[in-house]
C-alpha cells in the first residue's frame, strides 16, 4: 500500500471567519480520532485544504490542545472508548474554554439532529466520502 506524503508548505491567504476574526493563522483543526487511518486521512485532506491541522488519539490530550491550540473546529470521534459525547460537549462548552463547533465522526448511522442534540454541529460517517468532508470544512472553518 502506498502511503501518502503530506505536502510540503505554502504561501496561504488566512481565513477570515468570524471564529478567526483578529488572528494572524489559517484556520485550525483538530482531529480527535483513535483510529490510525482514518486520523492519518483527515490529516492530509485536511492539510491539503490550507487548514492547520493537530491530531490526538484520546480525549484528554484533545481537551489539552483545545485549550492551547484554539481550534476553529474539532472533529470528534464519537466512537471513542469510554467517552459521553454529550457530557464531554457540554463540559467544554459551559467552561467556555473555547466555542469551537464540533462534528463528530462515526460508523454508526446517526443524524445530524442526533449531533445537534449532544451540542455538535455535524456528523461525518466513517467512511466517508471526501465531499462531505471538504462540505463541512467550508462551512465551520474555511481554510483558504
Amino acid at each position: 500500500m502506498q502511503r501518502l506524503r503530506t505536502p510540503a508548505p505554502t504561501q496561504q491567504t488566512p481565513a477570515t471567519t468570524q471564529a478567526d476574526a483578529g488572528r494572524d493563522h489559517s484556520a485550525r483543526v483538530l482531529v480527535i480520532e483513535d483510529d490510525e487511518q482514518t486520523r492519518e486521512v483527515l490529516r492530509i485532506l485536511i492539510g491539503f485544504e490550507g487548514c492547520d491541522v493537530e491530531t490526538c488519539t484520546t480525549w484528554d490530550a484533545g481537551n489539552e490542545l483545545i485549550e492551547r491550540w484554539q481550534p476553529d473546529l474539532i472533529l470528534l470521534s464519537a466512537d471513542l472508548p469510554g467517552l459521553e459525547v454529550g457530557q464531554t460537549i457540554a463540559s467544554c462548552t459551559a467552561e467556555g474554554a473555547h466555542p469551537a463547533p464540533f462534528v463528530l465522526l462515526t460508523t454508526q448511522d446517526y443524524s445530524d439532529e442526533w449531533a445537534q442534540a449532544l451540542g455538535a454541529q455535524a456528523v461525518l460517517r466513517k467512511p466517508f466520502a471526501v465531499d462531505e468532508l471538504l462540505s463541512l470544512l467550508r462551512l465551520y472553518a474555511p481554510c483558504k
